[in-house]
Order: C-alpha cells, then structure tokens, then sequence
C-alpha cells in the first residue's frame, strides 16, 4: 500500500514536559487507521501537529513523498487534511450551507454570492453522509449528532485526501453510527484515507484496517485489525489485562434502600424496581426503551404522572430536582458538559456547587471547608490538574467525569443514578471510575445504573432491569446474565 501521509519520530516539550517522546506513524491511500491511547497519551497533540495547529518540537512529516512544516491549519487543508475535533467548530446561527462552505463560498459577477449553487453543492455534501435536511437550516436548529455529520460533510466537500476523526460517533445514534461506517467505507473506496481516534474498541473491529497504540507520549506498538484482539489492545494502551480493569466485587447486598413503584409518564409505563445497600441495578434497552426518562422521572428532572417512590421504606415527595438532593439522591446525567459540569468554572465550584448551603456560614461560604472537602475529593478521585481553581474544561474528559461523580459523592448520597458513567473515557480512567463505584457499595450506597456498554453491564451489575418500550421486559440476576438474554429481552422476544 503506498504510503499518502508518514509521521516519523515526532515529538513535542510544552515547558519542560514532554507530551511526545518521539511517535512515528504511516497512513496508506483508501486506509482507516485506528489511533487509541488513554487520554493525555498523546493523540490529541500528534493531531494539532498534523493539522498545522501545534508546531513539532523535532520530526518529520511527508505527505505524498514531499516533507511538509505546517504553520497553520490552512496550509494542512491545502494539503488535503481535514480534522474533526469532538468539540466541533461551528457558527450556531449561520446556515448549514454556510458551514460547509465558511470562507470559500461560490461566486458570482461583482463578487457576489452564488446561493443557488452553494446550497447545490452543500445538498451533494450532505447526500455523502446520508443527512437529508434542508441546506439552509440554521445550526443552532440541529441536534449535537446532526451538528457533526455537519462538519463531516465540510471535510467531504473539501475533497480531502486524509481526515482525521477524534471520537466522531460520541454524540451519534446507532443508526447514525452506521451511517457514518458507510460514509467511510464509500470514501475510502476513492481513496481517501482516516485516521480514527476512539475510546469504543469494538468501533475499530467495524471499520479500521490497522490500528496503532501510543501511551505516554511513546509509540507502543501497530497490527492490523484482523489479527487484533480486543484483550491484547487493552495491554497495550494501560500495561494491563483485561481482567484487571473490572472490579471483583464479593459484597453482599444488604437491605433495600431504594424503590420506585408504578412509575409511569410518557413512554414509561407502569414500572416498579428497587435497589438494596452496596448494590449495584442496572437499567438496560435499546434506544427508544425509556430508560433514560425513568431515571429523568425518578430524580425530578421530568414530570412523571404518577408512582410512588421510598428511600429506606419510608415514601418520599420528588416533585423536582432539589427534592432528590435534599433527600440524598444524586444523578450523574450522560452529557457531563451540557447538563453535569459548569465547564467554565473552577474544579472547586463544581465539586462543591449541590452543597452550597452545608459549607456556608449564612449567606457566605466557609472557604476553609470549601477548600478543604475539593482536595479530599481530588485525592480521593485522583483528579489530575493543576490546581482546585483550575477550569473544569481544561480537564481531560476522564478527569471531568471524576469531577462530575466528586460533586455527588461529597454530598454523601444514599442512591446514586448514573447514566453512561465511562462514555467517552479511556480504558484506563474507567477501570479507576469502576473502583470509585464499588467504594461507594462498599459505604452502603445504592446504584441505579445506565450503560450502553455491554461488557460493563455484565461486569458492574448485581441485577439488570430490561426494558423495552418503556414497560420491564425482564429481570436478571448476575448468574443469569448473558449478553444474547439481556439483548433478547431488549428486542422483546
């Protein structure tokens, strides 16, 4: 295979850190690459270097055989590289027609703007990625997952020859997923190549061709995927098995400390579980099963129409969300950074923002205890940064997840709701994450969980709930829990 892009010993020092140590990489025509590495490996800085963004502190890069030095993002997109960041870059209130074409739109006479074929060209765009929407849609119109397949279809109107894609199906449905492998296999036959960055190692066996692991700013080691094994990717990201990052709980549940009982509004139909102490009950469907609006229901952030809901036998009134705190129910949401973190304030806000009123003197904060209690949730968590006053979104989106979790377990909950607790985290941050889980069972804390991620529900779980169009489908206890029986009953066989 020829080769389209080479990377050759490339390394880069911020101060006196090393974030690469000298990582090499090679990119064939028509190739999907799989990049994969625990956060802060080093795959986001190779890719700003890549991208004209960072500029390397030593190395090499050719792209068709000519050594390039990119000074900015545009020189690489001159050169054929496009990269699709998970924070997408986008202007909410311009037009889809006007992202796909920022800066380049077509002209005509006077130096007018030729709309007729720019919204001709942006439906063509949009056609490759299997998105049928009206080109002049407003962005700010669109859902996160349509936001992207935005941005995806900007890179395929430029005609790049190597794309790079960091966690492109994060926000993405399964079918939207699907149709994102399709839009890869369909380019990748014109010879376009992609470099794939993701923390869901199942992905990589769909649609990358070889897949290369870095760690700590090194090279690790490549293979092709079809001798690659999920477990041997693991060791090679983290320098542990598999079996070490799942958690060996051997508690025994104690008595029942949380129950709803006929929970029912909108899909969610006459549903009735409970939690005991140090267990840990997994909700798990399909998309549409209602899942997640019964945690919604349960913690007061959607309106339920009826159904009773006791905490330690004794019924209890949650009517909105600071009822749930106030009777020590927390909810860990799946989108920490639109519903479960203030991404612009400091980790010392965010940790101690539901307890306000317990560390306050009055109307003013004891700052002591406000200091004190954010260090003894970092260096229970192990939150890496520089500092408590740090910025939550300069964290690693493992580390912001540990924050998000810090900020409910400082309120000594007695029921956790925890929908998606590791989505979007390296492997190595969610076997610390699963400890986290299983010291909180261990403090008689009961869980109520979500996960999309089948090996974690069959690890985590003491119990799983099933649902399937919003009713329980069934109920299976850990030695009866089997992929192939948990995905029957989602389907409602």
């Amino acid at each position: 295979m020829e080769h389209l892009l080479e990377m050759r010993d490339v390394k880069k020092n911020f101060g006196g850190v090393a974030a690469l140590k000298g990582v090499s990489l090679v990119l064939g025509q028509g190739e999907v690459l799989a990049l994969v590495g625990e956060n802060g490996a080093g795959k986001s800085t190779l890719m700003k270097i890549l991208a004209g963004s960072l500029e390397a502190s030593s190395g090499e890069i050719f792209v068709n055989g000519e050594k390039e030095n990119f000074k900015s993002p545009q020189e690489a997109i001159q050169k054929g590289i496009s990269v699709i960041y998970q924070e997408l870059n986008y202007y909410k209130d311009l037009s889809v027609t006007e992202n796909i074409f920022s800066g380049r739109l077509p002209q005509k006479g006077l130096g007018r703007i030729d709309w007729k074929k720019a919204h001709e060209l942006a439906a063509e765009a949009l056609k490759e990625v299997e998105f049928e929407i009206d080109p002049r849609t407003k962005l700010h119109e669109l859902s996160m997952a349509q936001k992207q397949l935005v941005e995806i279809a900007k890179a395929v109107s430029r005609k790049n020859k190597i794309i790079v894609m960091d966690e492109p199906t994060a926000a993405l449905n399964d079918e939207e997923t699907k149709s994102l492998f399709r839009m890869i296999r369909r380019l990748r036959e014109r010879k376009v190549s992609f470099i794939y960055i993701s923390h869901r190692l199942e992905e990589l066996f769909e649609v990358a061709d070889r897949v290369e692991v870095i760690r700590d700013g090194v090279y690790i080691g490549e293979m092709d995927i079809k001798d690659a094994k999920r477990d041997d990717i693991i060791r090679m990201m983290v320098g542990r098995t598999i079996d070490q990052l799942y958690p060996h709980k051997t508690l025994e549940p104690g008595k029942v400390i949380f129950e709803a009982r006929h929970i029912t509004g909108g899909i969610v139909q006459d549903i009735s579980i409970h939690v005991r102490q140090g267990e840990i009950v997994s909700l798990f469907g399909l998309m549409g099963s209602g899942t997640t609006e019964l945690l919604e229901e349960i913690y007061g952030v959607r309106k339920r129409d009826s159904g009773e809901i006791f905490l330690e036998g004794q019924e209890v009134r949650i009517r909105n969300t600071q009822d749930a705190v106030k009777n020590r129910i927390a909810y860990v949401p799946p989108e920490r950074k639109v519903t479960g973190l203030y991404m612009m304030q400091s980790i010392k806000a965010n940790i101690t923002a539901p307890s306000i009123t317990e560390l306050s003197k009055g109307w003013i904060m004891d700052k002591k205890r406000e200091t004190g209690e954010t260090a003894r949730m970092m260096e229970m968590l192990e939150i890496k940064a520089k500092g408590m006053d740090a910025e939550v979104k300069s964290l690693s989106g493992g580390n912001q997840q540990k924050v998000l979790l810090g900020k409910w377990i400082r309120m000594n909950p007695k029921v956790i709701l925890i929908n998606e607790p590791t989505r979007g985290v390296d492997v190595g941050t969610k076997s610390e994450i699963y400890k986290i889980l299983e010291d909180m069972c261990a403090q008689g804390v009961g869980i109520l969980m979500i996960s999309c991620e089948l090996p974690e529900v069959l690890a985590l779980s003491d119990r799983v709930y099933v649902m399937c169009q919003g009713r329980l489908s069934g109920e299976l206890k850990k030695d009866e829990l089997s992929q192939e029986g948990l995905m029957e009953y989602a389907i409602g066989w």
